[in-house]
């Protein structure tokens, strides 16, 4: 999980991390390494929690990790193509990269 996605949330509400421990019930140590990535996998539990005091769906937290994610695989895509474009493939060797991805998008 990013925790800089809590953090932007809670200071974006004028949220303390104390309140934001006294309202979701959860240590304001554990926010904090959670908020500096120290610990990257917090329970469904307490996700929850913070998500509520927060006063948004656990959807917002978990969708812009994913999206996160997404962006981040997208910039290694379009490294990965500017570097195809650059290179002296055949167009043999470049009809067999397309298969293999072909092949790959069915996993």
């Amino acid at each position: 999980m990013n925790g800089t996605v809590i953090r932007e949330i809670r200071v974006d509400k004028g949220i303390s991390l104390n309140k934001l421990s006294k309202l979701s019930g959860v240590s304001k140590s554990y926010i904090s390494f959670i908020e500096r990535g120290k610990q990257t996998n917090p329970s469904i539990s307490v996700i929850e929690r913070i998500a509520s005091a927060l006063d948004i769906d656990v959807d917002v937290l978990l969708s812009k990790e994913k999206n996160k994610e997404n962006d981040t695989l997208n910039e290694e895509i379009v490294a990965l193509a500017k570097r195809m474009s650059t290179s002296d493939l055949s167009n043999q060797n470049i009809k067999m990269l397309q298969e293999l991805l072909d092949l790959l998008k069915k996993d």
